[in-house]
Formats: structure tokens, C-alpha cells, sequence
């Protein structure tokens, strides 16, 4: 940032005219703002307020927010709401309860809600869980026959530890001896030769299993067949049986009958995920801690392709899911889609996953500033910079190395649980700082400028692709950024004008003369109800009103006498309220006795 110095004229009178942005690292006689709040650069270098926020619409309770399909979705309690249309999610909601927080994802035609794991269709309004169990009562008799792919009984299929000895073209032959395995009789060949890929269907009488499962899907199981209990691709589904890739020893059919002690169970896994985000047509995912199984995991996930559903599919083909665990210890503090690559954060250190399928990917990790922990939330891309919340300051990342680009909030000030968000070449940061209260920062990446806004504690943002994004409190949805986009007709607005003030950093005197002020000119513009207030505090003391200026739908250049007093140097500080706009300052100085 560049530091002005003041210039003096032949009448000995100091000049400020410009207006440098936030720092509080100010430089004596910089003439640089060491605070403000409320003031945007929207009309760089000209001092103004900011534009009033758009209030949009308010809600019970605000779990999560997503932009898609041209519109917001909210999850408010257990409904999705867009518009006018609901949707009730309470029949999938789990035991977490109705307050906690959820990471609304856009993912082709569908939402996708973590932790609770469901997804919504926004065309059809389907609803499903991405986990899914079913589990049989007692007494059914679950039958396992070995069969063709599709289902189907073999026409002819002997099972022994000898072959037969008349075979036909086609039979088959379950061999129960030392050699196990189907074989297939060619009467061409005149031998029998091995089948590459076995199937076993797995009949549940009454179960409906395409309501709660597809083709394709990878389940676990508890059958005493344990080869295929541990992640089975569902080859083919009907109603009340299921197709997997296996083969049975000794018999071409068996039964087993559930009881109290037993009873059978299939799942559809999806892993713990602390953070998600979405990449090349996968959902990706992190988790450090213990798993269901009490064994430690400190893994990366990525679904199968094309299908969130699945995260257990290893078929040894480019659409398989993905997990990798990572040596690097200490809890995951976000993840994100960063230049066509999915990017996670510990607070030390930044993992990058390269590559386009599972056997091509590669982690390459940079130990420098990660995510501070509880700031997830404040990853967010601006052009092509991504933004985020370290444990020290305010990071920006091309893909190398994050440089800080907060010193302008002073060395001593540390910040918590940042929510950030993006749009129209500005960064938008809630924190709060180590007393709990929050605060509301814009930084400018035009023109290297932090703005202070106001105290609005922002939970969530949702950006969008038309320079409009939208932020959510507990209750309440607000438009940030161009007004001409915010999807709502008649927005109403939360505030009738904004409160603003600019303070000045401590200015002094070049020569060692007893100099005072005593005179202020500013040129600006204020508008018909709204004023300007205009202080000055000699060496530190309380600020003194010098006069307040009320607008007059013009361009006004004003001077302000100062009643004179001696020091080493002062401050001066613009505060009002609604519309204005500050073009320049100048200061009159004398010389004392």
C-alpha cells in the first residue's frame, strides 16, 4: 500500500486529500484512515458509505443455504424451502436434531445435505438417503442359488467333485472338489473351461429392494457366505432378490432362516465426513477420528463417479470411489474445489488431490498456513484467488503459497470463526474476535482495501454466477452485491440508512514550532437527510464536535474553524449517517508563539 506524505505550500498549509483504506499499521503523517466502518470503495478514492444491505426474507431457522436452478434453496428446520414451494425432509431427518448446521451442495439435478446425508432432485422433488439399510424380520427364509447375471437359474448345472461324464454344449459344472469353481462344458472344444465371472442371487421374500437400493449400488452384508459380505456390487435388482458377484462352494443352492438371534441386513455405506465439497462429477470428503469400528481414521474420500451414493466401490476402473489416509496428524479444517482440483486444509498444512481417475490420483502436501479450526466456512473464491481464515490472519492462495493480507487489523488483533464469501472482486468475512463479539469485513481486491462494516454475525454464504451472493443469520437471508440481481421482486430493506465513521491515524507536525489547526476545508457531496459530523482530539484527549454538516442535494465545499490548541499532534474523525461522499480534506495549520 502506498503511504502519502503531507506536502506543505507556501502558506505553510498541510494537505490531505486522498484516501489510503483501513490500516491500522498507519505511518505518522501518513494522513492515512487507521479506522472506519461502514465506508466501501466502491467509488475508490472517494470516501462513501456502503450500499444498504437487502434483507430478503426471514426464516424460523436457517440450517443452510445453497444457490442453484436460479434460485436460493434454504433449509429452514426440517423443510427446503425455494420460493413459494416446500419441501418436508422431516420423515429423513436422523437423531442429530433440527438446530445443527448442514453444508447444502449443488450437484447436477440435486442437493445434496451433509451430515445428514440426503439428496433432493430439484426437478421431480425425489428425496432419498444416500446411506441406506434394510434389514429382514424372523422367520424368512433367505435363499442363495448360484445363477446367470441377469438372474436367472442355469438350464443345466451339476454340482460335484467330479465332472459329469455325458455332458451337453453349455452345461455347467460346480466342481466341490479340491479345484472349486463353476466350469462351463464346450462341445466344440471338447472341455470344460473355467467361468471368469460368477453370480449368486440372494432371494428375501417381500422385501421391496428397488425402493430402497439400484443397480450398481455397493452393499455390505452379514450372510455366512463372507466372501461376499464386504462391499458386493449389486449386479442385477428385482423386487425381492439381488445379483452379486460371487461363488458358492459345495452346493448350487442353499437357505438360511432368519430368527431372533440373526436376522439379515443390508447396507449402503457413505464414510463419516467432517467436510465436503464437490469436484470433476465426485463428491469429495475428509474425517480425522474414530470410526464405527473404534479404529483411528485420518483419510480423503471421493465417491464413485457420477454416483454420491457409493464410497465402497473398487472395481479397479477409472469410476470407482477413492480413500487415501494421510500421515500429517490433527482434526481437517476444511476443504474445497480449487482450480479443477479438490484442496483440503489442516491447520498447518494444504493437501491438493491431482489427477482425473483413482489410479491416477496424487496428494501433494505444502506445510504452510491451513484453515484455522472453526473457520471452515470462510473458503471462498474470488477471481481466481481463494480466500481463507488461518489461525493468524487472512490468507490468499493462488495454488503455492498463501501470503496474509490482514496486517491492516493490527498485529494484536486475532479473529475466530470466520464465514466468508465472494462476488464482484470483493472478499465478505464475518469473524468474531476473542471477546465473542463479531464483526462484518469487505476486503477489496481491486485495490488492496478491508472495509468495516457492521456487527452482523453472518453464518453461511451461498455465491452465485451472477455477481449476487447471499448470506443467512439464524432467522434472517440477506442479498450482498449487485442489487439488480437479488431474485426477490420487492425486497425490503433492514435499514433506512447507514451508519458510518472515518477516523484519521494520529497526524503530526514536520517542524518543531508550536503549530495548532485551525482550519478544516472538505469538498462533498450529501444528500437531502443526511449529515456529516466532523471531530478532532488534540494529543489522544476525547474527540471535540467541530461541526456537523446536513445535507443539501449538492456538491458543497465547507471549512470548519477550529478553536485553537497547541499540540504534538491530532486526530480527526467523520462520522454520520445515510449517503454521502467525502471528495477531499485539507487542513490549515499555524505557527504558535
Amino acid at each position: 500500500m502506498y503511504y502519502p506524505t503531507l506536502e506543505e505550500d507556501s502558506n505553510t498549509r498541510s494537505m490531505i486529500d486522498k484516501w489510503y483504506g483501513y490500516n491500522h499499521n498507519y505511518l505518522t503523517n501518513s494522513g492515512e484512515f487507521f479506522d472506519m466502518e461502514n465506508l466501501t470503495s466502491d467509488y475508490f478514492p472517494l470516501m462513501a458509505p456502503r450500499k444498504t444491505r437487502a434483507l430478503l426474507k426471514e426464516y424460523s431457522n436457517i440450517r443452510g443455504i445453497v444457490y442453484t436452478n436460479n434460485t436460493v434453496y434454504v433449509l429452514d428446520g426440517d423443510v427446503l424451502k425455494h420460493g413459494d414451494i416446500t419441501t418436508d425432509l422431516s420423515g429423513y431427518m436422523d437423531n442429530t436434531g433440527e438446530s445443527t448446521q448442514q453444508t447444502l451442495l449443488r450437484f447436477g439435478a440435486y442437493i445434496l445435505i451433509f451430515p445428514l446425508g440426503i439428496y433432493i432432485n430439484i426437478y421431480d422433488h425425489g428425496i432419498g438417503r444416500m446411506a441406506m439399510s434394510y434389514e429382514t424380520g424372523e422367520n424368512v427364509e433367505i435363499t442363495y442359488s448360484i445363477c446367470e447375471m441377469d438372474g436367472e437359474d442355469f438350464d443345466s448345472v451339476t454340482a460335484a467333485d467330479t465332472a459329469p461324464t455325458s455332458p451337453k454344449d453349455g452345461d455347467y459344472w460346480l466342481n466341490t472338489g479340491k479345484d472349486s469353481g463353476l466350469n462351463i462344458w464346450y462341445k466344440s472344444k471338447s472341455m470344460w473351461q473355467p467361468v471368469a465371472t460368477t453370480y449368486i442371487r440372494i432371494r428375501i421374500p417381500g422385501a421391496q429392494l428397488t425402493k430402497r437400493f439400484k443397480q450398481y449400488d455397493t452393499i455390505f452384508m452379514n450372510t455366512e457366505l463372507t466372501d461376499i459380505n464386504n462391499g458386493s456390487q449389486i449386479v442385477t435388482i428385482a423386487d425381492d432378490y439381488i445379483v452379486v458377484t460371487g461363488i458358492m462352494s459345495g452346493t448350487v443352492e442353499k437357505t438360511q432362516t432368519t430368527s431372533s438371534s440373526w436376522k439379515l441386513k443390508l447396507e449402503r455405506r457413505i464414510p463419516a465426513l467432517d467436510y465436503v465439497c464437490t469436484d470433476k462429477n465426485r463428491v469429495w470428503g475428509c474425517h480425522y477420528g474414530y470410526s464405527a469400528d473404534g479404529e483411528m481414521i485420518n483419510e480423503i474420500y471421493c465417491s464413485k463417479l457420477a454416483d454420491f451414493c457409493n464410497w465402497y466401490t473398487y472395481q479397479s476402473i477409472s469410476t470407482d470411489s477413492y480413500a487415501v489416509n494421510v500421515g500429517v496428524t490433527g482434526e481437517w479444517t476444511g476443504c474445497i474445489s480449487y482450480r479443477n482440483h479438490p484442496v483440503f486444509f489442516k491447520e498447518n498444512a494444504i493437501f491438493t488431490v491431482y489427477g482425473s481417475y483413482p489410479s491416477e490420483y496424487q496428494i501433494v502436501q505444502n506445510d504452510c498456513r491451513g484453515v484455522q479450526l472453526g473457520s471452515s466456512k470462510s473458503l471462498a473464491i474470488v477471481g481466481e484467488t481463494l480466500f481463507y481464515k488461518s489461525a493468524s490472519d487472512v490468507c490468499a492462495y493462488d495454488g503455492s503459497t498463501p501470503t496474509g493480507i490482514s496486517d491492516a487489523f493490527g498485529r494484536d488483533q486475532l479473529y475466530y470463526d470466520a464465514v466468508g464469501g465472494g462476488c464482484l472482486n470483493k472478499y465478505h468475512v464475518s469473524m468474531s474476535n476473542a471477546k465473542g463479539k463479531h464483526y462484518f469485513f469487505t476486503y477489496d481486491i481491486s485495490h488492496a482495501i478491508w472495509e468495516k462494516e457492521s456487527e452482523l454475525q453472518i453464518e453461511m454464504f451461498s455465491s452465485t454466477e451472477n455477481g449476487q451472493i447471499y448470506g443467512a443469520t439464524k432467522t434472517k437471508l440477506y442479498g450482498f452485491g449487485s442489487t439488480d440481481n437479488i431474485l426477490y421482486l420487492n425486497p425490503y430493506k433492514d435499514e433506512e440508512w447507514v451508519k458510518w465513521y472515518a477516523e484519521t491515524g494520529e497526524i503530526g507536525y514536520e517542524t518543531p514550532d508550536s503549530k495548532y489547526v485551525n482550519r478544516i476545508s472538505i469538498r462533498a457531496y450529501i444528500p437531502v437527510r443526511s449529515e456529516i459530523v466532523v471531530e478532532i482530539s488534540h494529543d489522544d484527549q476525547k474527540y471535540v464536535n467541530a461541526s456537523t454538516l446536513r445535507g443539501a442535494n449538492d456538491i458543497i465545499s465547507k471549512t470548519i474553524d477550529i478553536y485553537p490548541a497547541r499540540c504534538d499532534h491530532f486526530k480527526i474523525r467523520f462520522s454520520g449517517h445515510g449517503d454521502c461522499r467525502i471528495y477531499s480534506m485539507s487542513l490549515s495549520t499555524e505557527y504558535g508563539g
